[in-house]
């Protein structure tokens, strides 16, 4: 299936199915349901450093040596299996990337919040402050119109000569 087969379904309405979160056209963070083998032992690896580390804080909070050394075996395990053969801990993959997408889709849009509110809104405002106009939208009633002249087309030579 095309990306054009997909768009008429979309707008035809046929094959229509209840979007999942994160599953839009502008969404910020999307899931990848089909990794490659790279992707996937790269996820392997991924794994059993943050499980090695999940295991040393288990171990220096509680003391049991036996439930840190369980968790790391079994982390060891699952990236020796998913080095070796990388479909098997697919998945593992999709449901660890599914469960971890909300996280992504509020630390992405507070990112963007913190963005917008701490930085483009008083840069914005101190611009208006201090009486800049840098689109040129200040109104001005004596002008006849706010068109302003654009140089025309450049001859069909130049698209020859980019330089």
């Amino acid at each position: 299936m095309t990306w054009i087969d997909d768009e008429r379904a979309r707008f035809s309405g046929a094959g229509t199915r209840r979007r999942a979160l994160g599953d839009g056209p502008m969404s910020i963070v999307e899931i990848n349901w089909n990794p490659s083998r790279k992707e996937l032992r790269v996820f392997a690896v991924l794994q059993l450093v943050f499980f090695s580390v999940v295991a040393a804080i288990v171990f220096r909070r509680t003391g049991s040596l036996a439930v840190a050394g369980a968790l790391w075996a079994v982390s060891l395990a699952a990236a020796a299996v998913g080095c070796w053969h990388p479909p098997w801990i697919r998945p593992f993959y999709v449901g660890w990337m599914a469960a971890v997408m909300p996280i992504g889709v509020v630390v992405s849009y507070a990112v963007l919040a913190i963005v917008w509110y701490l930085v483009i809104t008083p840069v914005g405002l101190i611009m208006r402050l201090c009486g800049r106009d840098p689109m040129q939208r200040r109104w001005e009633p004596q002008a006849k119109t706010y068109w302003i002249p654009r140089p025309g087309a450049p001859p069909i030579d130049r698209y020859f000569r980019p330089y």
